[in-house]
């Protein structure tokens, strides 16, 4: 199977897997795409989606830098695929999501919010 994604994301960043699959039926309700992935630090099982002309995705947003490994499976595939990838530590302006603390909103890194 051909998969394409980048071997390296930011912290906070969208790592993204592209994949062929099938195309016959319904590709957006007939078939399905999952992917685990996992560091040292989390375990995230994420649904992928149909794209178009044959592409499936799947996207994940790693929360920790280090290794990660990753495992995609699903109908619109007979195959599992696996992969790897580095995460690094987020750029300058990446604070990562928007998470309330307390009555107020802050970045995952504690940078305040400020939604006005």
């Amino acid at each position: 199977m051909n998969m394409d994604y980048c071997r390296q994301v930011e912290r906070w960043g969208v790592f993204e897997a592209s994949l062929r699959g099938r195309q016959d039926g319904n590709p957006f309700t007939d078939y399905s795409i999952a992917a685990r992935f996992t560091g040292r630090d989390e375990t995230v099982d994420v649904f992928g989606f149909y794209d178009g002309n044959g592409v499936y995705k799947v996207r994940f947003m790693p929360g920790f830098c280090g290794s990660y490994q990753f495992t995609v499976q699903g109908t619109f595939s007979g195959q599992t695929e696996t992969g790897s990838f580095e995460v690094v530590p987020a750029a300058q302006n990446n604070h990562g999501p928007v998470r309330t603390i307390g009555f107020h909103f802050a970045y995952e890194d504690g940078t305040p919010y400020y939604p006005v």
